[in-house]
């Protein structure tokens, strides 16, 4: 059976984000106090980086 699909607001990935760089934190450890997979996080990581601080880390639908 499949699971129901989790949807993070950009406030939340921003947060989830900082973490990682103002905490000096793995990508892995963040993710696991979260309770967000890893691959996602590295996905936020890597959209903030290529939008900018000021932008949201996941493309408008």
């Amino acid at each position: 059976m499949a699971g129901k699909r989790r949807t993070y607001t950009a406030e939340y990935q921003l947060a989830a984000v900082k973490r990682i760089a103002e905490q000096k934190l793995s990508v892995a450890e963040v993710a696991r106090r979260l309770g967000v997979p890893e691959g996602r996080l590295h996905e936020w990581k890597k959209a903030l980086a290529a939008k900018g601080p000021t932008r949201s880390p996941t493309p408008a639908a």
